[in-house]
């Protein structure tokens, strides 16, 4: 399904892949992670690092492992979402979407504009819960998967920290 929330005011007016066989995924939560976002999508290949303006990231999904919360998107004026932008072959979308629960309805997938450090905006698939519950602790594992990932893609050292921190305090 795909999301009635976006926030393309003009459609079609970021970059896309001058390669009709590719688009862009925006990652934000466990698949900032290079090794975990090649396993659904092997052709995956770093972009740029980008961010979502006037969102956040929050846990409001349980993970399949039920052990905390998965990463999601919620508005939120003035806040930024950090992440990195994956040019895939379009033909592995569909992995992707089985792996992100497009199907089951735990996630729907949406066309975002995101920033790219370049200071251009690129159209991004996004992924964001179809049906957000409460708030709920993240899972451990996911948030070492989301602190590799912004290790691996030199993500704000000061972004990195506070998931490093989040970690810790989680036991």
């Amino acid at each position: 399904m795909e999301s009635s929330i976006h926030n393309l005011a003009d459609e079609g007016m970021g970059r896309t892949p001058a390669d009709d066989s590719l688009t862009y995924a925006y990652a934000y939560g466990s698949l900032l992670s290079p090794d975990l976002m090649q396993q659904p999508c092997p052709s995956a290949t770093f972009v740029i690092k980008a961010n979502l303006p006037n969102f956040e990231v929050q846990f409001r999904v349980a993970s399949d492992t039920g052990l905390g919360g998965t990463s999601g998107i919620a508005a939120a004026p003035g806040g930024l979402v950090r992440g990195v932008i994956y040019s895939v072959q379009k033909n592995e979308v569909l992995d992707l979407d089985v792996l992100e629960g497009v199907p089951e309805g735990k996630y729907q997938k949406g066309q975002f504009l995101v920033l790219g450090d370049d200071k251009e905006w690129y159209e991004v698939n996004l992924y964001m819960p179809a049906d957000p519950g409460d708030r709920i602790p993240p899972a451990p594992h996911y948030l070492d998967d989301m602190i590799a990932g912004a290790r691996a893609h030199g993500l704000d050292a000061d972004y990195t920290e506070k998931l490093v921190a989040w970690r810790r305090s989680l036991g």
